[in-house]
Order: structure tokens, then sequence, then C-alpha cells
């Protein structure tokens, strides 16, 4: 008998290191608990009478470990991707799964950024310092443009746009001098499969966001998109895209770095 708790001891501790990284939590605590019991079981023996006629096989096959965790739910499943090892799945991978694996799921107004946190421009702005100012440290690359009574949208002032100006010329320019005029819209009902295909359809980079009633509830830019669809915000500092030498030079496989800007963050 002793060496029967010997071999149970053994076998409980293999299911329960061996197998922890496909035990879902319920299980950790069984495969734990039975590991416990096998200690004891081992420790007692002395004190146990070897003549109740059970076989070393019959004992372990009545003994068994923890069963291998299968996820029954997404919720499930994307909790066992959050349990994965780092070795098996890298923080970008397993956030990459869990966004594509929900993305169906939700809407555009889960992810947009809200119309209180927009930075708006009124038409009749001048474009000098304190107007560039506030701009810049929006963290914004797109704003929507007002009309003079601000009661409805006259277009977007695109960040490339404001790229080439210069300051001191600007003083005496308003931002109509600089307003791309069309506007997509999407609502905040929409998917973001719906919302994906829209800006596919229009290679546009912004949509601003209505309810159903047509009030501006929000903004939502393609990098949102890109972002709840990756889980992350992927960024390269290469900045010579239009350089055909530079584009030739550079190294295949070239490192691609997480801002840990995660999903829900705005553009």
């Amino acid at each position: 008998m002793k060496k029967i708790g010997e071999k149970l001891r053994d076998f409980y501790h293999k299911a329960f290191v061996e197998d922890f990284d496909e035990a879902s939590q319920d299980n950790y605590s069984r495969a734990k608990r039975r590991a416990q019991i096998a200690d004891e079981n081992y420790r007692n023996l002395d004190t146990e009478s070897s003549g109740n006629g059970e076989s070393e096989e019959a004992y372990l096959i009545t003994s068994r470990p923890a069963e291998p965790f299968t996820p029954k739910t997404l919720r499930e499943f994307l909790e066992l991707i959050k349990r994965t090892p780092l070795e098996v799945l890298s923080v970008e991978d397993r956030a990459t799964l869990a966004s594509a694996l929900s993305f169906h799921d939700r809407t555009v107004g889960s992810i947009m950024l809200p119309k209180s946190k927009i930075t708006f421009v009124g038409v009749e702005e001048f474009m000098g310092p304190l107007t560039l100012d506030r701009l810049y440290k929006s963290g914004q690359t797109h704003f929507p443009v007002t009309s003079e009574d601000k009661k409805q949208l006259v277009g977007i002032i695109h960040t490339s746009a404001l790229n080439s100006l210069d300051i001191k010329s600007a003083e005496n320019d308003r931002a109509e001098k600089y307003v791309d005029p069309t506007i997509y819209y999407l609502r905040d009902d929409y998917t973001l499969e719906q919302a994906m295909a829209a800006f596919l359809r229009t290679n546009s980079f912004i949509y601003i966001v209505i309810d159903k009633t047509g009030k501006i509830v929000g903004l939502l830019t393609y990098q949102m998109i890109v972002i709840n669809l990756l889980g992350y915000k992927p960024v390269d500092k290469f900045d010579e895209d239009t350089s055909i030498l530079a584009v030739m030079k550079r190294g295949q496989g070239a490192h691609i770095a997480n801002s840990g800007e995660n999903i829900g963050a705005h553009d």
C-alpha cells in the first residue's frame, strides 16, 4: 500500500503541475485538492490496513486527475486565452485573438470618441498659434468644423492639411481655407463590421457618428477600427515610405512595436 501511495502522490502531482495550463480555475482547485488528499493518504498509510482487498490497479483507476478544461462559451474561451502562458501566446497575440472574436458583437457607439471629448473648430477661427496649439494638444488627427452659428458641420480639417502650414502666414487664415467639405456618417448602433465595410467603401479615415434622430454623438476614425480589430495599436518608427531607396534597404520583418494603446483607445 505504501508503494501505491507513492504512485498516487506522483500521479496527482503530475496532473496538477503538467496539466495546469489546460485546466480552468475550477479544475485547478479540484486538482490541487486531489493532490493534497493524495499526500494525506500517503502520510496515513502506516496506520491503514493492507488487507482491504483492493489491488494497486483498482486503486489507481478509481482515483482520476482533473479533466482538461474545455470552454463551453466564448467568454470562457477568452478567459482561457488570458491564462495561457506568454511563451505560448504573446500579449499582442492574445489581444488580437480576443479582439477579433468579439469584433462582430461590438458597436460603433461602444468605441467612438464621444461628442463631449471631440475638439471642434469654428469655420471663422483664425489658424494662429493658439488654435494650432489647442488642436495639437487634443491628440486628434481630424477636426470637425462647425458653422458660424455652431448649429451644423461644414466639413473636416485633416492633419495632413496643416502639416505644411506656415504659422506666421496662417495667422490671418481662417479655418474655412483648410476645410474638406466631404463628411461621412455612421450610426452609433452600427456593428464594427458595418463600420469597417463603410471605411473600405469610401476610403475615408473619419466618420461622424449620429444617433437615429440625426444628432451628432461622436466620432470614429479608421485607426480606432484597426486598434479594436488587432487589440492594440502597432507603431512603426519608419517614416520614409515615399523613398524607394529607403524602402529597398529596409530590413525584412522590421520590428513593429506595441504602443500600449489598447482597445477602446481613441484617435
